[in-house]
This record gives structure tokens, C-alpha cells and sequence, in this order.
């Protein structure tokens, strides 16, 4: 009787199971149907973003032969939209596949610790744009960053994005999340269960909050004064050709008055004196609008630099803030409709949209950027249609 008992509930267990499972795949697959549109949108993004990055790669490494200090870090930014938008699209594609099926615990953690590591990487590269946007428009001739110590600061960043992306290792991987019917339960890749609510992952996303703050804060000073100098070139600028404009103004004036020939060589004597100071001003201003001109293009990259920021700013606000929302509860969603979920998952995968739009910035700012463009659209146009 009791073999039978056991029996009968290995097999009562078994057929409960196997229903569970059913229903996690009813409802895994439901989710899936309903975010088949972001996962076109993020291949879309994915399309667009590593067409447009690469060619701005081979654009500024490879099709232009002068590198200028102000387009040094635009390539390393390129590729570290590429590899986000490979690594970071495909995992949002996988999860959304496998929301409620999630099983590969490191797996997850290592695509959660990469995937961090570029969107930091992003940052930190933001950071150091704005800082070389300030030297090189508020302090022109202070000491040169030279090549060399961009690339070790480079490396800097690297090591120092890896060692705060670390600690995903431990609080990522698989968890249990409750669904709409008892005794179905979900497995996803996010915050694992043991940190889920815990004091060390708390105090993790407040240093991160804390860091993010004071990256946006530092962001908001350099460029605040870059805007100033560059406000205050442009007025310089403005008097300049105003003073040109009343130099041409004298001078034809002058060459007009001839009635007769007391007055011409009058006139002759002060056009010649007026011509040698004229000559020595015009070499003057002329090396002033050179400055001038060289100061406009740099106020180009800073204006060009500032919309990339704010653009990155914007799109990953959403995605930090539901972070510290599964942080502090993993059943965040549990109450939300199907379309509310949708909408989450569109505002979760909405910072791939930054490295799509960071090539048109380039093209709306960047007059160099958009000739070399065309050349190649019209070299590409011409080989087609032989």
C-alpha cells in the first residue's frame, strides 16, 4: 500500500510538473508573440547602428588622410557602439525568446558584466571628450594631450570600467520570478535570487547612482564652460568682421576722391600710408579669423560632442532606472498587463537607439564626415551602375 502511495505521488508530482511546464510554455511563448515588434526594432537598430558606425570608422581611420586631434576618440566610440549594439541587441533578442526559460546561470552573468562594461566604457569615453572639448576650447595653450597619453588613458578607462563592472559576476545570473498561476514559476536572467534585495546590492546601485550623478554633474560644468568661451569667440568674431567691413569701406572712398590733381596726389600720399597700415591690420585680422575660424570648428565639435551626450543621457535613463526597480523587487512586473510590458521592454532595450543615432550627429556636424560620405555614396553609385 505504500509502494502505491509513492507511487501515485511520484506520478500526482510528475503530471503537476509537467502542467507547470505547459503553462511556462504557454506563457513564455504569449511573451514572445507580443515583443516580436521591439525584437524587429532591435534588429533594425542592429542593422542601422553597425552600418552607420562602420562607416565612420573607415571614414575617420582609413578615408581621410589627416587625423585631427578633434576626431581622436570619435573612432574608439564607434566601436564601442558596434560591439553594445552585437552584444547587447542579441541578449535582449535571446531573452525575449527565453523570458520565462532562462537557464544558463553564467551565461548570463557574462552577458550582463560585457554588456555593462560597454555601456560604462560609453560613459567614460563621453566624459573624456568633454574634458578635451574644454582644454582645447577654454585652454588652447595649455599643454598638448599628446597621442600617446590618450591611448594609456585609454587603457585606464578599460581597466577601470572592467573592475566596476565586476561585481555583475556576483549579483547576475538566474531567477525565480512568480507568475499570473499558482505554482508556476519562471525563470529569468537578471538579478539572481540571492542578491535580489540584499544589503551589498543596495549599496552597489547607490556608488553607481552616486557615480552617474556625478559623471552627468561633471558632463554639465565642461560643457557650460565651453559654451561660455565659445559665446564669447563668436562675439570677437562679429567685431572682427564688423572692423574689415569699415576697412573696405575707407579704402574705396578714397580711391574715388580724384578731381583734380592737388587732390590726387594728396590722396595718392594718404592711400599709400593708409595701404601700409591697411596691409599690416589685414594680415593682422587675417591671422585673427584663421584663429577665429579654427576656434568656430572646434565650437562645431563641442556643439556636435554636447548632442551626443545629452542623447546618450536621455536614452539610458529608462534602462537605469528599471534596473533599480528589479533591484529592489523582482516581481516588479507581476501586476502589468501585456502591454505594459511591451512598453518596458521597448524603454529597456531604448539605449541601443544612441549608437544608431551617433553617426547622423557626426554628418549634421561634421562638414569633413559628410564629404567623405558622399564621395563614397556617389564612388559606390558609379561602380553599381556599370
Amino acid at each position: 500500500m505504500n509502494a502505491y502511495g509513492s507511487t501515485e505521488q511520484n506520478t500526482s508530482a510528475m503530471t503537476t510538473m509537467g502542467v507547470s511546464e505547459t503553462i511556462l510554455d504557454d506563457l513564455n511563448y504569449e511573451l514572445w508573440i507580443n515583443e516580436l515588434p521591439i525584437v524587429g526594432l532591435i534588429l533594425l537598430y542592429m542593422v542601422l547602428g553597425c552600418t552607420g558606425n562602420g562607416l565612420v570608422i573607415y571614414i575617420y581611420t582609413i578615408s581621410m588622410k589627416t587625423k585631427k586631434v578633434n576626431r581622436f576618440f570619435i573612432p574608439y566610440l564607434a566601436c564601442v557602439d558596434i560591439l553594445s549594439l552585437l552584444l547587447n541587441g542579441s541578449v535582449h533578442i535571446v531573452i525575449a525568446y527565453q523570458h520565462l526559460k532562462f537557464t544558463n546561470d553564467v551565461g548570463c552573468k557574462f552577458v550582463h558584466f560585457f554588456g555593462y562594461v560597454l555601456v560604462i566604457l560609453s560613459g567614460i569615453l563621453l566624459i573624456m571628450i568633454a574634458y578635451q572639448r574644454y582644454v582645447l576650447v577654454c585652454k588652447p595653450f595649455s599643454r598638448a594631450f599628446t597621442t600617446n597619453k590618450k591611448r594609456v588613458t585609454l587603457a585606464s578607462i578599460v581597466v577601470c570600467t572592467l573592475l566596476i563592472s565586476s561585481p555583475k559576476f556576483v549579483f547576475n545570473g538566474i531567477m525565480e520570478i512568480d507568475t499570473k498561476y499558482v505554482n508556476v514559476t519562471g525563470r529569468v536572467c537578471g538579478i539572481n535570487d540571492e542578491s535580489a534585495g540584499s544589503f551589498p546590492l543596495v549599496i552597489y546601485n547607490f556608488v553607481l547612482l552616486l557615480t552617474c550623478l556625478s559623471c552627468i554633474a561633471t558632463l554639465s560644468v565642461l560643457y557650460t564652460l565651453v559654451a561660455k568661451a565659445i559665446h564669447a569667440r563668436n562675439k570677437k568674431l562679429n567685431r572682427l568682421r564688423g572692423s574689415q567691413r569699415i576697412t573696405e569701406r575707407s579704402e574705396s572712398s578714397i580711391s574715388t576722391d580724384n578731381s583734380d590733381s592737388r587732390k590726387a596726389s594728396v590722396v595718392t600720399t594718404i592711400s599709400s600710408r593708409i595701404q601700409s597700415i591697411t596691409s599690416s591690420s589685414n594680415s593682422d585680422s587675417k591671422t585673427k579669423t584663421i584663429k577665429l575660424k579654427r576656434s568656430g570648428a572646434n565650437s562645431h565639435f563641442s556643439w556636435m560632442f554636447f548632442t551626443i551626450t545629452m542623447l546618450c543621457i536621455l536614452t539610458y535613463a529608462p534602462r537605469m532606472t528599471l534596473d533599480n526597480m528589479e533591484a529592489q523587487d523582482k516581481n516588479y512586473q507581476l501586476s502589468f498587463s501585456l502591454q505594459k510590458r511591451v512598453l518596458i521592454a521597448f524603454l529597456n532595450s531604448f539605449y541601443l537607439f544612441n549608437s544608431v543615432v551617433n553617426p547622423l550627429v557626426y554628418g549634421l556636424f561634421d562638414k569633413g564626415f559628410r564629404g567623405h560620405l558622399k564621395h563614397i555614396v556617389l564612388k559606390f553609385r558609379s561602380s553599381a551602375s556599370v
